[in-house]
This record gives structure tokens, sequence and C-alpha cells, in this order.
């Protein structure tokens, strides 16, 4: 949602650059990291931009070197209904633990990798909880757990 909106903001500017209707003075955006660190681009040496979402904005910090390679992608297809795909990517061989909450914080599936060797994953979870009950349409979250970071995805699940 966020990326439409300013996608959608800087093809107004630039259509209102191209039909004149903005003054000619140069226009800058400026970008604000999370370090504090500001980046600045004047906008007529803007090409192309693209967005994406880095896998890595969810780890909590103070991971080190898992920040390089641990990673978990967004489920597939997603709404989802029965059957989706976690993948996953580990760094080093280690023990993964894939937990999956309901909306009220209550876990409702759980996968323990404890002799996982480093590697990309695909994990398909078939929308039943432990006791292979089929569950509700709704929001899930599924949570991967690897030495001590901990990645965090949105999934729905649509009956």
């Amino acid at each position: 949602m966020l990326k439409m909106a300013i996608i959608f903001v800087f093809s107004i500017i630039f259509m209102c650059m191209l039909s004149g209707l903005l003054p000619a003075q140069p226009l800058t955006m400026h970008i604000k990291m999370k370090n504090g660190t500001v980046h600045s681009f004047d906008l007529k040496d803007i090409r192309k931009m693209t967005f994406q979402v880095c896998p890595y904005t969810d780890i909590a910090a103070g991971t080190g070197d898992l920040l390089q390679t641990f990673a978990l992608y967004q489920n597939y297809p997603n709404p989802f209904n029965p059957t989706t795909t976690i993948e996953y990517a580990i760094p080093k061989a280690g023990t993964v633990r894939i937990r999956i909450f309901n909306l009220l914080g209550q876990r409702v599936h759980q996968l323990d990798r404890e002799h996982a060797a480093a590697g990309s994953y695909k994990y398909m979870w078939n929308a039943k909880n432990g006791s292979h009950v089929i569950l509700g349409s709704g929001l899930y979250v599924v949570m991967v757990e690897f030495g001590n970071a901990v990645l965090i995805r949105k999934m729905v699940l649509i009956n």
C-alpha cells in the first residue's frame, strides 16, 4: 500500500514537471535511513525506481552476521486455501523452528528441524493444527527462528 502511494506521488510529480506545472527549480528526494543518515537524489537524475521488501527487516536487533543470509520469504500463494509454501534460507547448519500463530497469539502449528544443513528450504503447510484439524479463515503469522534471530510474515487463509 505504501509502495503504491509513493509510486503515485512520484508519477504526479513527474507528470507535472513534464507539463510545466511545477517551477523549473530542482526537486530533490531525501531518504532518511534507520541509522540517521540521509541520502539525497536530484529527481531529474532518477530514471527508474523500484521498491522491494528487504527480507531482513523483521530480524531482531543484535543478530550480527545472520542478517546477511538468514531469510524468510513471503508465503505463496497468499491468500491461500488450503495449502501454502513457506520458504526460508539459513546460513549454516543448526536448529530451525517454524511456528504458526493465530491472531489471538495461540500457537496452532509447530515444526522443529534440529539438524538442518545450510541452504534454502520450502515447507508446505496444509492449514491444519497439531491435532490435524483444518483451521478457519483468517490472518495467521508464521515465525521462523534460527540461532538468536526471528523472522515473521503474515499469511491469509481463506476457506
